[in-house]
């Protein structure tokens, strides 16, 4: 080799070996200076990965009990629901009987019953606005449901119409089905 390049050499190795000093020099002097920190940051994580265990189990806890309490709803909303139909058994409306004054409701469904052959007993009844521009509709519950039954069936089969109740009532078809909204009765 020439000396040109023993020289280029030789400043290479120099800076490698100088350099290499440095770097051991200074973690060395880092390593001897942070030492107290790094046990204390390593007590410092250790503290935090316990308090992060501790609320990973209260968050499982806070989950478990979300939805012990949502299936409780979901149990409570159900059993609602079906309380509620069993009060519409025996509630049925009757669409298509004009609006007049002094209405008796039950008188005028047990006028229905009397044209349709139907034996009933009318528990309460009254008129439900649906809206001020289409006509009203008369809900009525029943003693029983066979008699709901029958009153629906029978009246399907006769095709009552309005005159057929009151003559002075347009002849006005009658519908009569179940009710199945939840409005109280």
């Amino acid at each position: 080799m020439s000396k040109i390049n023993e020289r280029k050499f030789e400043c290479c190795d120099r800076e490698q070996v100088e350099m290499t000093l440095t770097k051991n020099q200074l973690s060395t002097s880092i390593e001897t200076k942070n030492e107290p920190k790094r046990s204390d940051n390593f007590k410092g994580m250790k503290s935090v990965q316990s308090a992060i265990k501790i609320l990973k189990i209260e968050n499982e806890k806070n989950y478990n009990a979300n939805e012990y309490v949502s299936n409780t709803i979901l149990t409570a909303s159900h059993e609602t629901n079906f309380k509620k139909q069993l009060l519409l058994r025996n509630v049925i409306f009757i669409k298509g009987i004009p609006l007049t004054k002094h209405e008796n409701y039950p008188r005028i469904i047990k006028e229905i019953a009397l044209k349709t052959n139907t034996k009933i007993n009318v528990i309460r009844a009254f008129r439900f606005n649906i809206s001020s521009t289409s006509n009203s509709i008369v809900v009525a519950k029943l003693e029983t449901f066979e008699m709901k039954k029958n009153l629906i069936y029978n009246s399907k089969i006769s095709k009552l119409t309005a005159n057929n109740i009151c003559s002075n009532w347009p002849k006005k078809n009658i519908y009569i089905g179940d009710l199945l909204s939840n409005r109280p009765l």
